[in-house]
């Protein structure tokens, strides 16, 4: 009878915590939706393809990061993995600094792979946040940034996350971790960082020919190293999933003007990035939220 009650106690906070998480991620994104302005644009059939495409592929690299990674540990199929990423993006959607991904992960794997599963999501996001960085770095050097910010701001900043890079890597829990990371195989760790960097150069180009199917009269060796100084300076904002485009906007606002590219345009093209970088994938992933039962967490490796 108690085992009953336990059950049909945790039943109901899985469902309340289901439909907290489904209706705060609807309501923010619908309200995201009917309060920008958002001038749709007339796109011809066959960019809309490409546009998809390129949101297809971005995911496809995702999902792949993931089951690599957690293939280390506890071997999953592309379609285990699929619906992992995707709901807990859809957590992550109403959480700062996409924490909630954190935490979502973990329902899918049993409790003595947690530690593991956080470990292996740092690492995922750590390796995408490395490649942001080099890219930026590299917008840098090429742009010679002369307006945006000068030199000795530039040299100060980066001495700056040198030295909190440092001081966190001596911190004792975080050397822990990083002594997991130095078991992961080499191998892999080379497929994270080449899936990474393939990533970021899809929506880093599918960004640039928003900007270009919009009207920016610019050209891709011009736009493409502004959209890497954009993406590195955005990263270190703290934010809400749910306003990545009006973070992405606000810098890009700053970074794009440097080329007199108009304001409406700039917006235009980040609120478009969100919807089909995150909106969309946090709506599919709200069926799988959806679907979650308990039963579902991995019990063996190689059953999915």
């Amino acid at each position: 009878m108690d085992k009953l009650k336990t059950l049909q106690n945790n039943t109901f906070v899985i469902y309340l915590v289901k439909t907290s998480i489904l209706s705060a991620a609807f309501h923010l994104i619908y309200s995201k939706i009917t309060h920008f302005h958002f001038s749709a644009p007339s796109f011809q059939i066959n960019e809309l393809v490409l546009l998809i495409g390129l949101t297809l592929g971005n995911w496809s690299l995702e999902i792949v990061k993931w089951r690599t990674l957690v293939s280390s540990i506890n071997p999953i199929s592309f379609h285990t993995a699929a619906i992992q990423s995707l709901a807990a993006h859809t957590v992550s959607v109403i959480t700062p600094n996409k924490m909630g991904e954190y935490g979502a992960k973990l329902f899918f794997f049993k409790p003595v792979l947690h530690k593991k599963i956080i470990s292996l999501t740092l690492l995922s996001n750590g390796y995408q946040l490395l490649v942001t960085v080099l890219f930026g770095c590299f917008g840098f050097y090429y742009y010679r940034p002369t307006k945006i910010i000068d030199s000795q701001f530039l040299l100060i900043a980066i001495l700056a996350i040198g030295l909190i890079t440092v001081s966190i890597y001596f911190s004792k829990k975080i050397k822990k971790l990083f002594e997991y990371f130095t078991t992961i195989h080499r191998i892999t760790q080379l497929k994270l960082f080449v899936l990474s960097s393939l990533r970021y150069l899809l929506f880093s180009f599918q960004y640039v020919y928003l900007l270009k199917l919009l009207g920016t009269p610019n050209t891709f060796t011009t736009l493409f190293p502004l959209v890497c100084v954009m993406y590195f300076t955005a990263s270190f904002i703290p934010s809400f999933a749910i306003t990545d485009f009006a973070i992405k906007g606000s810098v890009a606002l700053l970074i794009f003007s440097e080329i007199h590219i108009p304001n409406n345009i700039i917006l235009t093209t980040a609120f478009a990035m969100w919807l089909l970088n995150f909106a969309f994938p946090a709506l599919i992933g709200s069926f799988f939220v959806a679907k979650y039962k308990p039963q579902n967490n991995l019990q063996d490796a190689g059953n999915s």
